[in-house]
């Protein structure tokens, strides 16, 4: 949660290609967490 409120602020101190890293790794890995939970 606090990574994505990170990605959305305006001045936050991240490179085009890192912001890109993070929201792939994001995007494959809250599935991962947030599908066990949403079976429990």
């Amino acid at each position: 949660m606090q990574v994505g409120s990170k990605l959305k602020k305006p001045n936050a101190p991240l490179v085009p290609s890192e912001e890109r890293e993070l929201s792939m790794s994001l995007k494959s890995s809250q599935p991962v967490r947030f599908m066990p939970l949403a079976r429990s």
